[in-house]
């Protein structure tokens, strides 16, 4: 398995202003064993005819308009490689960003199911940190196997979709994206595969996040705080499905983000930001008080990983 196919899917949906940027970033890669499958989630301008000059170079779905999730769904069923990396299509790769996930995944062994690498945040923060700082992520090593995955992001979460590479028997093994979900569907499939064994990573990075896209759903997020906790929500009791016959101290702590999601919905229908309410009730609130301080125990868990 020298020169594995790697198929690439990039979901859009009226993003013909800036496609084409997306597109020669995938293209532009040093490693060139790739197909590339754009599905266009039921577009309403140009998108498709952009694309056309293109030709053969890329292959084109179109799809009745069904969300993020069920585009990216329908791309890995069309994928032919054995190695699966997502693209949105208003962010960008630096040229040499499959190759370094391949040559880490070969090296890996076939016991680690994905790759993800660091990534630049551009307007994300006025520090313009990058991915993993922002997540507070500090591994030791450069490059390394991390093992403590989903004890991690239970409690962060950290780009994943443009970050990640898959192998593809893992990724049908957690099932693809939830299409129920309105947002976090990253998230969810990032749990979802942590299961599945360690995980390769390089701090190196190798995607441009691109920030303050029309159509967000990270812009949609901060207006519709009951939705982004019932999601959050979602999610957890996901993975607490999934960890039916796993470790009790993992169960545990994804019951007590479940409490916690279920009081932030509370609190959201009321004042449509979780944390205004906590702050007028004030330190006489004792429970709310208590619950903070154990979140704040739990919130930073190190990286268990070793160099590769």
């Amino acid at each position: 398995m020298k020169n594995p196919l790697v198929s690439i899917v990039v979901p859009t949906y009226n993003r013909a202003g800036n496609i084409t940027k997306t597109v020669d970033s995938i293209l532009d890669q040093t490693y060139k064993n790739i197909e590339l499958i754009i599905v266009d989630d039921g577009s309403t301008d140009n998108t498709q005819d952009v694309l056309k000059s293109y030709a053969d170079r890329i292959q084109y779905i179109y799809q009745d308009n069904a969300g993020p999730s069920a585009a990216r769904n329908k791309g890995i069923q069309e994928a032919q490689g054995e190695f699966i990396a997502f693209l949105d299509s208003d962010d960008l790769w630096k040229p040499e960003k499959i190759e370094k996930q391949v040559e880490l995944l070969i090296k890996a062994g076939p016991e680690v199911p994905c790759c993800i690498c660091n990534s630049t945040m551009d307007g994300y923060t006025a520090e313009n940190k990058n991915s993993f700082e922002i997540a507070n992520l500090v591994p030791p090593y450069q490059e390394g196997i991390w093992h403590n995955v989903f004890e991690v992001l239970l409690s962060r979460f950290i780009l994943f979709n443009q970050a990640i590479m898959v192998r593809k028997e893992a990724l049908n093994n957690a099932k693809g994206f939830d299409e129920s979900l309105w947002l976090l569907e990253d998230h969810d499939l990032a749990l979802s595969l942590a299961l599945e064994g360690p995980w390769a990573y390089t701090c190196e990075p190798l995607v441009m996040w691109q920030h303050g896209s029309e159509h967000s759903l990270s812009e949609s997020a901060k207006s519709k705080p009951v939705m982004h906790q019932q999601s959050r929500q979602k999610i957890y009791l996901n993975a607490l499905e999934r960890l039916s016959n796993n470790d009790d101290n993992l169960i545990s702590k994804v019951k007590f983000y479940i409490r916690q999601f279920d009081f932030n919905i509370r609190v959201a229908t009321w004042l449509e930001h979780p944390n205004a309410l906590i702050k007028s009730l004030g330190k006489s609130c004792k429970p709310i008080i208590r619950l903070r301080d154990k979140l704040t125990r739990m919130r930073h868990p190190e990286m268990d990983v070793k160099p590769i």
